[in-house]
């Protein structure tokens, strides 16, 4: 930290382990702003980790436990890291723990579910955590109304302006959203 004021920085990052906040417990696993694709093999074994809805509750736990301790250092709230990506990588494409997806490599999982489960329950742990950072914390008054997801989403600078591209860079610019709306919603619903 001290590094970080030497330099001038005013702004930066960085990730909360749950298995620091409770080290004995069993609501034992790493987040990284909360979560970062990276859950406890302790909760996987109990109850399936994301695939189950009692993880809402460990992470709201959680959640609000950081709030607590360590909100008065904290100016902006970061839920989940790139959930979109733990959804798939780690339950539809298998490169990301906890490895579920079927193929000649794994038939551990249902791609063709899974990932929507996931990502469903992680959408309402954020809910539920910015619901309890509203209600609760939020009036302090070193709190900001900034608590939220964190996606990754690709850049598109075009090399000059020629040919007046804005709007393709801007179409570019928002694949995720469109991807959302066509894919996701779609999917979602003829699962249900």
């Amino acid at each position: 930290m001290q590094l970080l004021k030497e330099m001038g920085v005013d702004a930066y990052r960085i990730s909360i382990a749950w298995s620091r906040i409770f080290p004995s417990e069993l609501a034992n696993f790493t987040c990284t702003h909360s979560f970062c694709h990276d859950l406890p093999q302790a909760l996987e074994d109990k109850y399936g980790g994301w695939l189950d809805g009692h993880i809402r509750k460990d992470f709201a736990l959680f959640t609000e436990t950081c709030f607590e301790k360590f909100g008065d250092r904290v100016k902006h709230w970061i839920t989940f890291n790139e959930p979109h990506t733990f959804a798939i990588q780690g339950y539809y494409k298998g490169n990301h723990a906890p490895g579920h997806r079927s193929s000649v490599l794994s038939k551990v999982g249902d791609p063709t579910t899974e990932p929507y489960i996931v990502a469903q329950y992680a959408i309402q742990s954020h809910a539920t955590a910015a619901d309890i950072y509203r209600r609760n914390y939020k009036p302090l008054p070193y709190h900001e109304e900034l608590i939220k997801l964190l996606f990754f989403c690709d850049f598109i600078v075009g090399v000059d302006d020629t040919n007046n591209i804005t709007p393709i860079e801007d179409a570019l610019k928002d694949w995720l959203r469109t991807k959302y709306h066509t894919e996701y919603l779609t999917n979602l619903l003829a699962a249900i």
